[in-house]
């Protein structure tokens, strides 16, 4: 019998199982739910996940122990660069709701459907260089060092961000 199954998420949830020392995401497979068949996903270090519904898995079976050990979710496009690398949440059905690419050219592009990080920063870094001072000019004046300090933060974060994929 052959230990790896492809399975379609139905539920997942929380839950310690018998043998772990905390609380484990838990999936249902579609067509499992009324079997007592749960499987634990399991994932990378530093990286946890609850999946979607629409997420297909990599259920591995050992003895008693059912693991999901690797997952994709359709739906949700991939990183466009080779090498790039893409972190994103949905919600319950599957939809892409916020995504963090680490992309290949050392950038970083952070964003969900109504903004991205890009944008919102350098709107207020122009805010800011922009920024108007009101009455005495003699107690009130933006000295250079300020002007050079929002010029070089703007600089350091174009190095790291980008503003579209």
């Amino acid at each position: 019998m052959n230990p790896f199954r492809l399975i379609s998420v139905a539920a997942s949830r929380i839950a310690k199982v018998g043998r772990a020392q905390g609380d484990s995401v838990i999936t249902t497979a579609q067509g499992d739910d009324d079997r007592d068949y749960d499987s634990e996903f399991w994932g990378t270090h530093g990286i946890m996940s609850r999946p979607a519904k629409t997420t297909r898995c990599l259920r591995f079976r050992l003895g008693s122990l059912s693991i999901v050990i690797a997952a994709y979710t359709y739906g949700v496009d991939p990183p466009a660069n080779q090498g790039a690398c893409k972190l994103y949440s949905t919600d319950a059905d599957g939809a892409e709701k916020v995504a963090v690419v680490l992309d290949s050219d050392g950038k970083i592009y952070a964003a969900n459907n109504e903004a991205n990080f890009f944008t919102l920063y350098f709107d207020l870094l122009n805010v800011l260089d922009n920024f108007d001072t009101v009455g005495n000019s003699v107690a009130q004046v933006r000295g250079p060092a300020t002007k050079a300090a929002i010029a070089a933060n703007r600089a350091n974060a174009q190095k790291l961000l980008k503003e579209s994929l």
